[in-house]
């Protein structure tokens, strides 16, 4: 199912997250539509101060105003070491 962004946002406001991860699949090739998800939960989690991560198949920005997007496991999993080593997460 789909997740909408103002649930997203709604759990940033809660606190107690560590990172934001979207993905997309294949079906989801609307790049509008992506990128105004990618911007309107980037800005919250910019705010929140807490990463977002972008992947899967889908028509995401290849470089979104704020975040990461991710091709492959591998990429996305030393991004995360990293953020872990500079205690962005924990």
């Amino acid at each position: 199912g789909r997740t909408r962004s103002a649930d997203v946002i709604g759990r940033l406001a809660g606190g107690a997250v560590g990172m934001v991860a979207l993905s997309a699949s294949a079906a989801s090739s609307n790049a509008r539509d992506l990128r105004k998800e990618a911007r309107v939960v980037g800005e919250a989690c910019r705010s929140a101060g807490v990463p977002l991560v972008l992947g899967g198949a889908g028509a995401w920005p290849e470089k979104p105003p704020f975040g990461a997007r991710f091709h492959a496991l591998p990429p996305f999993y030393q991004h995360a070491l990293e953020l872990r080593q500079r205690r962005v997460l924990t």
